[in-house]
């Protein structure tokens, strides 16, 4: 396989995702690598991309608001005082070299640039695909590594700590659910590996994605939990943790 092509993850013979590797679509959107489709072992699409209402929702991945000043979210930069408003500020992240690239398997190292082209953080990534305790279900793994590669700190911000003080503090990695797609998610890990997800209720508005937090301590065993919730509910804070 070469550089440019884009490979595929699968789980007993069948497709389960696509990771688009050089997307083309505009800087504003911060091109970048993504999932897109992932799939059910039956099939059922479980991503979007490019939806209507927030064009640079690109499937599953990683993106950041504000990495010291440069936009690697996409779309508006929250700017206090005025709100959402758009900036010549949107950076992107480019594919360097592969590691591996299975059906199973696919690692590679990224570079992280700012609006201006400069390197920011070099990523080492790793997406694993693998079959789960049951039949039909997968299991998805996602793991980086980011490495500052410059001489001075990199910040790493969010509308929340930009000043928007109500929980908006958004970023990592990044879930779009289909805008059809009528269902409540509950993943719940319990130890070093497994997960179960399962449909619980409707949620009354498009706007869906997948949210991760460490849960509140203290609890008698570690466990982390994601759910599914809509653009309003701020009360998950969506960072990736280990707990």
């Amino acid at each position: 396989m070469s550089d440019l092509e884009e490979p595929g993850l699968h789980v007993a013979g069948r497709a389960v995702a696509d990771y688009v590797l050089e997307p083309d679509v505009d800087q504003t959107l911060v091109p970048r690598p993504y999932l897109h489709p992932v799939r059910t072992l039956a099939g059922t699409v479980v991503t979007d991309v490019l939806p209507a209402d927030h064009e640079w929702h690109l499937g599953a991945g990683l993106a950041i608001a504000d990495v010291s000043g440069t936009n690697l979210w996409g779309g508006r930069s929250y700017v206090h005082g005025k709100g959402y408003v758009w900036l010549p500020d949107h950076g992107r992240i480019d594919h360097v070299v592969w590691h591996q690239h299975s059906d199973s398997a696919l690692e590679h190292d990224l570079v992280w640039r700012d609006h201006e082209g400069a390197s920011l953080l070099a990523e080492h990534r790793t997406i694993t695909a693998a079959p789960s305790l049951t039949a039909a279900t997968w299991v998805l793994t996602f793991s980086t590594r980011l490495t500052n590669v410059r001489s001075t700190p990199i910040e790493i911000r969010s509308p929340a700590t930009n000043g928007r003080g109500d929980g908006a503090g958004y970023g990592g990695f990044f879930w779009r659910l289909p805008r059809r797609q009528s269902f409540y998610s509950h993943v719940q890990r319990s130890g070093p590996c497994g997960s179960m997800v399962r449909p619980r209720r409707r949620v009354p508005r498009s706007r869906r994605f997948l949210r991760i937090y460490p849960p509140p301590r203290p609890r008698p065993r570690r466990r982390a939990r994601a759910h599914l919730h809509h653009h309003a509910d701020r009360r998950a804070v969506p960072i990736a943790s280990d707990g």
